[in-house]
């Protein structure tokens, strides 16, 4: 049910991403400080080793 609270906020708020829904990981959002992310599932070749690049920043 939240899935699709959660496409409905995506769809009002960016009206062409109706019909490319499928694209966002809106059953897996992010929740940080009262706000919610959605990421996109179209990702570049060189996309893991940038996120791995982030996490060792990170620790």
């Amino acid at each position: 049910m939240a899935d699709i609270k959660l496409a409905d906020a995506l769809t009002s708020t960016y009206p062409g991403s109706i019909k490319r829904l499928g694209r966002w990981f809106v059953e897996a959002p992010l929740h940080d400080d009262g706000e919610t992310w959605v990421l996109s599932k179209i990702w570049g070749t060189n996309t893991e080793s940038v996120l791995d690049g982030s996490l060792s920043c990170t620790n």
